[in-house]
């Protein structure tokens, strides 16, 4: 994957969080990406947590049921 274009995200489920990178067009926004029609988002160099902040694994990439995701937020975006 081309670097340059991966955007640091968070996706948030009922049961796990997910943190990486996501592949984005230029100019798009993470919302735009959320859209698409594929039914897997792939999510690299994802670490995988309960939401009280185990840690349950790393991985080089993710296939992330796009319609699990309750709540997906660019990391810059956090304050």
């Amino acid at each position: 994957m081309d670097e340059s274009k991966m955007t640091d995200a968070i996706f948030y489920t009922a049961k796990h969080v997910v943190a990486g990178k996501v592949n984005l067009l230029p100019g798009a926004r993470l919302t735009d990406f959320m859209r698409e029609d594929n039914q897997y988002l792939v999510v690299a160099d994802a670490t995988v947590s309960m939401h009280d902040g185990t840690k349950l694994f790393n991985a080089a990439f993710i296939d992330l049921l796009r319609s699990s995701v309750e709540i997906a937020v660019p990391r810059d975006a956090l304050k």
